[in-house]
């Protein structure tokens, strides 16, 4: 069908941002640069980029692609659709869970490839995708920048690391996707057919990287940032439910929301032509445009088919999450109780829930003192160590710690 989408994406990178028009016609997605700033800081630049960008006119959605340095990330035992409908906790929790400050901080989340069993930790191995995390003041610098650069606000935010799946390595049997973390250090993504498999792990200088993520004003950046808005381009109109971005909600799938007086103008182009030419030679035309009408209304009733099933399941959720405290229930309060009793200074890196109770990692001042704390709560008992603790070795003279508790139930009647 001739139908063609536009997206406008900014790339943020640290000093640097970009703007790009992408475009899909006949299924062939292309993007072209509008303006770059080298230095956001240079009025003059922003003004110009400005104008370049206000020339060729509005269209379509905005989307900002956030610097990869300002976002944080973990390993998490749950997927998407628990993140979606446990992002409130989560979000309560953030401080606990990533080194951000939570306040007016926002989250996102990206599912991680099942198949594989490469991850590099325990943890990792038994995550079902990655909590990603960016501090209020960078969302404001993102939503700022864009409102410089095109006058209105991102409709979405997102990682760069969430248009991986999208951006044209999806039919790499293994590929490695390199960036600069915010302290210099050079990190891997290993992702397979476009799904991250792991995060952010230490970088092996004797791979080439398929893809580097772009951080400054350079030539490659900018290649590489036309590429990222491509990915994210695609995954906007695709709406797919292994991310959910930063900031915002995917726009609903195109291929759904193609209006019908589309179809009854191109009707009656073609109704047009047989007046003019002979008839015969657009009656297939026709028969195949009804066609694709049908199988539109086809695929609308396995939509709202889907939509019914979907709330069916959610009952059933709700029913089994009222009369039993298990799955992310459990994650949530074993969250909250840790969280009241970590001492003050304490950083808590990963929760693991199991049969044999709760793992938990961390930084504090010392490995003892945790124990200590996790001993005078009323809802953690058997405090012991899984691991000898070992110092971070970054001069503060601080353990990371390693413990395994158990979190007992609730007393009727009770308060925890």
């Amino acid at each position: 069908m001739l139908i063609q989408h536009t997206t406008r994406v900014i790339v943020c990178c640290a000093t640097s941002a970009g703007v790009y028009e992408v475009r899909s016609r006949f299924g062939r997605w292309s993007s072209r640069e509008l303006a770059w700033v080298a230095d956001l800081s240079d009025e003059r630049s922003l003004d110009a980029a400005r104008a370049a960008v206000m020339r060729v006119g509005r269209a379509g959605a905005i989307v900002a692609i956030a610097d990869a340095r300002s976002v944080h990330a973990r390993p998490m035992a749950m997927s998407s659709a628990m993140f979606r409908s446990a992002r409130a906790e989560v979000a309560r929790s953030a401080e606990s869970l990533l080194p951000i400050d939570a306040s007016g901080a926002s989250i996102g989340f990206v599912d991680r490839a099942q198949r594989s069993a490469s991850a590099g930790t325990d943890d990792e191995a038994e995550a079902s995708g990655y909590l990603l995390g960016i501090e209020a003041a960078e969302i404001r610098r993102v939503n700022e920048v864009c409102a410089a650069l095109t006058g209105e606000r991102p409709a979405r935010v997102l990682a760069p690391h969430q248009v991986l799946a999208c951006a044209g390595l999806q039919n790499d049997q293994r590929a490695i996707v390199r960036e600069r973390g915010a302290f210099g250090d050079l990190q891997d993504t290993l992702l397979e057919r476009g799904e991250i498999v792991e995060l952010r792990r230490d970088a092996d200088p004797a791979i080439e990287p398929a893809f580097t993520l772009p951080e400054d004003a350079s030539e490659t950046s900018r290649a590489a940032a036309g590429r990222l808005a491509i990915g994210a381009a695609v995954m906007d109109k695709a709406s797919p439910g292994s991310a959910i971005a930063l900031e915002g909600e995917w726009s609903a799938n195109w291929k759904r929301a193609i209006p019908a007086g589309a179809l009854l103008a191109l009707a009656c182009g073609l109704l047009w032509g047989a007046m003019t030419v002979r008839q015969q030679r657009y009656e297939s035309a026709i028969e195949e445009l009804r066609a694709e009408q049908r199988s539109l209304g086809a695929e609308l009733s396995e939509v709202t088919a889907a939509r019914t099933d979907l709330q069916r399941l959610k009952g059933q959720i709700s029913s089994v999450a009222s009369t039993t405290l298990t799955g992310r229930e459990r994650v949530m309060e074993a969250l909250d109780s840790v969280e009241r009793a970590l001492p003050p200074g304490a950083f808590l890196e990963s929760l693991t829930v199991d049969a044999q109770g709760i793992r938990l990692q961390g930084i504090a001042e010392s490995s003892r003192e945790v124990l200590i704390a996790i001993e005078a709560s009323d809802r953690l008992t058997g405090a012991r160590e899984a691991e000898r603790p070992q110092p971070t070795g970054d001069g503060t003279g601080r353990e990371h710690f390693d413990v395994r508790v158990t979190l007992t139930d609730r007393v009727a009647g009770g308060q925890s």
